[in-house]
């Protein structure tokens, strides 16, 4: 449904438009960054979680946007779970042995797997409400935004040109990718944060994939969740 294309006039609204509200957005994180300071963690994300939500659907309303013309569901479900295990299960070993050399090489520490299976072990509670959050505070939120919104009403203006195992997919994806680093690094001038360009990716991958936000917001939440696993590591 997203393949469906703007009239001339409509398209010269869309970049501004996108840019308009991920401004929105930045400024609406800032402000909730700096009223909800740690320990507030949970009330910080609750926030951020309902002004990501306000935005995207604010901008589907006042634009006049099919929802479902520019992909923000979540049906399939079970494909969509399938594809996140995939995902899981090819990228994680991987990023974990990545993690390990990293820390080892450049900052001398000792990952033991050990460490992160014993914080496991004595809170499991804590891990569960843990992934719950990651899932539904942070995944979701972020997806229907930057996945949702921004790469689907992006994908009426760029054509979807590539192909990469049965996904179709344009330069939509690499915008709200890049947009998502910057939201990120914008937050916490680090030159790391712009590290989550590239999951980012993957989130926008598993979107054109399925056609739908379930994927990229689970395998979204299970991310955060195997890195604070991997720093427990350390």
């Amino acid at each position: 449904m997203d393949d469906l294309k703007l009239n001339t006039a409509g398209k010269k609204r869309v970049l501004t438009e996108v840019a308009y509200y991920f401004l929105l957005s930045l400024i609406g994180i800032t402000i909730i960054s700096l009223i909800f300071q740690p320990p507030n963690e949970t009330l910080r994300q609750a926030a951020s979680a309902l002004l990501f939500f306000t935005v995207a659907f604010y901008a589907l309303r006042k634009e006049r946007i099919d929802r479902a013309g520019i992909g923000l569901k979540f049906k399939p479900v079970l494909f969509s779970l399938l594809a996140a295990a995939a995902a899981a299960i090819i990228v994680f070993p991987i990023f974990s042995a990545g993690f390990h050399l990293y820390f080892s090489i450049h900052h001398g520490y000792d990952f033991t797997a050990a460490k992160s299976v014993s914080a496991l072990s004595k809170n499991p509670s804590w891990w569960a409400a843990f992934a719950a959050a990651q899932v539904f505070l942070v995944g979701l939120p972020e997806e229907v935004l930057y996945r949702g919104y921004i790469q689907g009403r992006l994908n009426q203006f760029f054509d979807r040109r590539f192909t990469l195992f049965g996904a179709r997919f344009g330069m939509s994806l690499f915008i709200a990718s890049a947009l998502f680093a910057l939201g990120h690094f914008l937050l916490e001038p680090v030159p790391g944060r712009l590290a989550v360009f590239f999951p980012s990716l993957l989130f926008g991958y598993l979107r054109e994939r399925t056609g739908a936000l379930t994927a990229p917001v689970v395998f979204h939440g299970l991310s955060n969740v195997l890195l604070e696993f991997l720093y427990r590591g350390l």
